[in-house]
């Protein structure tokens, strides 16, 4: 069984990923609180290296899902989780000898207009501090895939509905709708992105079939062999706006 390190375990992405694919994975779970039903749990800070390196010793992929998941102060909250704490994890994988790096970024690194229709090789346009650390660990993928040969996926993920955004999806527009990602949609491309047969460096669309109109699918079905089963205007967009 192939082992995993999974950073951000106790998240709320982090939480689903590992119900869904330990029985896949041998998950070795990282973060700063222990996770329920871990029997392999890294209890430490991104900010750690020595324990993101003791951590990934003997794992053939990592899934960095670990560091701040919205806006904030760069220098306090932003600087130290989402620019030292990947920094650290990507070179915790090269020291480790890390096959398979999966970076979760954000498709808000793509302010382009609402309607319009992205492709990931389209310039990056953040929309806040937050987008431009994951564009940072965006890049910093591609110099690690480059000068050390790790094989990086980037996933550029939308508005994930992990159980805590269940209820206030149900009240937005149906237009915001299509930047979710379920539940079932992400752990699939999680996994995915794992086992996917691709060169050293990629990025794609992390959104269910509801963003098929605004973000290149195809590409994401191309580089991790699967195409989101889920349209969250129809699990969610109960009032038809």
């Amino acid at each position: 069984m192939k082992k995993v390190l999974l950073t951000g375990a106790a998240g709320g992405i982090g939480t689903e990923f590992f119900k869904c694919a330990s029985g896949r994975y041998e998950i070795r779970c990282f973060d700063k609180v222990t996770v329920p039903g871990a029997g392999d749990m890294v209890t430490a800070d991104l900010a750690d290296l020595p324990a993101l390196v003791k951590a990934a010793k003997g794992c053939e992929a990592m899934v960095h899902l670990g560091g701040r998941s919205t806006d904030g102060d760069f220098v306090r909250e932003l600087l130290p989780a989402n620019v030292v704490g990947t920094y650290n994890a990507f070179e915790a994988a090269r020291q480790a000898g890390v096959r398979r790096f999966v970076f979760a970024s954000t498709v808000q690194a793509e302010g382009y207009p609402e309607d319009a229709m992205v492709t990931p090789d389209m310039a990056v346009r953040p929309w806040n501090m937050y987008a431009t650390t994951k564009v940072f660990g965006e890049s910093l993928g591609r110099t690690y895939a480059r000068r050390f040969g790790l094989s990086v996926i980037v996933l550029r993920l939308g508005r994930v509905a992990v159980p805590r955004e269940e209820e206030a999806l149900r009240k937005v527009d149906r237009g915001e709708l299509r930047w979710v990602l379920t539940v079932r949609d992400c752990c699939e491309m999680l996994v995915h992105a794992v086992e996917a047969d691709t060169g050293e460096f990629a990025v794609v669309h992390a959104l269910s079939r509801n963003g098929a109109a605004i973000r290149d699918l195809e590409l994401t079905r191309k580089v991790l062999g699967y195409f989101p089963e889920d349209d969250a205007m129809e699990l969610f967009g109960v009032h038809g706006r």
